[in-house]
């Protein structure tokens, strides 16, 4: 049996990640979110790494989204540095903003992820009314209207 470390993320905001959310290191999956909590106005990840995954000092955190369905993960930014971080070390976070999360997905082409989400094997015209109702997709595009909005801020 392998065992794990425990590295605590320190952060402004959370964006949404819970237990139970990927940790990923350039694009391999090295661990899972354990909890998030507020502690003194400062949101804390703790995270469980694999044992044969050694981050360093200096390594950046930022939560990212997975697909525009919401799915978050917590991705690791390595750094040159040489000397490894303990179990227990706690890692700063880099904001992410929900243009910026946008983007990510669109740069790295995750639509896939997208259409791998909804199952089109046993679509039929009759049920598209229920099968679009059944994915709560509202608040999801409710929050697309509201980053289009930013968007304009910024033009």
């Amino acid at each position: 049996m392998q065992e794990k470390s425990v590295l605590y993320v320190k952060m402004d905001n959370a964006y949404g990640l819970k237990a139970n959310d990927a940790v990923v290191c350039k694009g391999v999956e090295v661990g899972n979110v354990e909890d998030v909590q507020i502690k003194n106005n400062q949101v804390i990840a703790t995270i469980e790494l694999k044992q044969d995954y050694k981050p360093t000092k200096g390594t950046i955190a930022q939560v990212k989204m997975e697909n525009f369905l919401g799915k978050k993960n917590l991705e690791l930014f390595p750094t040159e540095n040489t000397i490894l971080l303990a179990n227990g070390d706690t890692i700063s976070a880099k904001n992410s903003d929900a243009i910026s999360i946008l983007e990510d997905i669109i740069k790295s082409n995750n639509i896939d992820s997208l259409k791998n989400s909804l199952n089109f094997d046993d679509f039929n015209l009759d049920s598209l009314p229920v099968n679009i109702d059944s994915l709560g997709i509202d608040k999801y595009i409710e929050k697309a209207k509201k980053i289009m909005d930013l968007d304009k801020l910024f033009q």
